[in-house]
């Protein structure tokens, strides 16, 4: 999602759904890629899915003793991928190489999901590739960077290290993290609220106990967000339809890491 630079966390809302299956997910891709055919929706990226590697950093258990409030300090490190051909309905959209992204540090507040809409405020900047690849495998660095550091380069980092009592002469350990697959499609008439189209988003976030598959779209507001569900609702129908059995789609009550911190989908 959007990153800030300055002092104050950005708060984000979002409507979030579980899709329960695979063969859903895939369906609701497929109608999404049609629909891009017919001039109704634009494909991001360039038609290529964002590999999405999160890690959780911590410093002797005191961001983890923040919990259950299930503030994160969270590193973010993306590749974009080629467009999975299976999908792919015109030419213009040949394959790639797959191709590093800038990453994200993020310090994250607890997310609160009330019907479907999640809110979380967040703290996030992107950093160079090669320093998240150095936080990430400090234990393999002769000079791992330090919390100090870092924070004297990166404003989230400090302001985490502020808020949990890092120590400036220590550096951070990855205690956990998960990998999704992002494709976006930005929604044509779709109003998210900020005065842009919104952005529907398909991941496929892949845990040590499992797969889970959700649709999120970003929007401005929390009246936006009612809307825009609403919206959704009636996308999912048209590509999924609804049988006796209903979409096999409904409103999420657990984000992405709190799924990680139950252990279970």
């Amino acid at each position: 999602m959007g990153g800030s630079t300055d002092n104050t966390p950005k708060l984000e809302v979002e409507v979030k759904r579980r899709i329960g299956t695979r063969a859903a997910f895939d369906a609701i891709a497929q109608h999404l890629y049609r629909q891009a055919a017919q001039g109704n929706v634009v494909v991001l990226d360039g038609g290529c899915p964002i590999e999405q590697r999160d890690a959780f950093v911590d410093q002797n258990g005191r961001i983890a003793a923040s919990q259950p409030q299930y503030s994160v300090l969270r590193i973010r490190r993306r590749v974009r991928l080629p467009p999975p051909p299976q999908l792919l309905l015109e030419a213009d959209y040949a394959p790639r190489e797959v191709h590093p992204l800038p990453a994200l540090v993020t310090l994250k507040g607890p997310t609160v999901i009330v019907e479907g809409v999640a809110t979380a405020t967040e703290d996030e900047q992107e950093i160079a590739d090669e320093l998240a690849g150095r936080i990430l495998r400090a234990e393999e660095d002769a000079r791992p960077p330090t919390v100090g550091e870092l924070a004297a380069a990166v404003g989230v980092v400090a302001r985490a290290a502020g808020r949990f009592g890092l120590e400036d002469g220590a550096g951070l350990e990855v205690v956990g993290g998960y990998t999704t697959v992002r494709r976006r499609f930005e929604m044509r008439g779709w109003d998210a609220g900020d005065g842009a189209n919104a952005v529907v988003e398909l991941d496929e976030t892949a845990y040590t106990f499992g797969t889970m598959h959700e649709i999120e779209v970003e929007t401005g507001s929390q009246q936006a967000a009612e809307a825009v569900g609403q919206l959704v609702d009636r996308m999912v129908g048209e590509a999924v339809g609804t049988g006796p059995g209903g979409t096999g789609v409904g409103a999420a009550v657990v984000s992405k890491y709190g799924v990680y911190l139950r252990g279970e989908l």
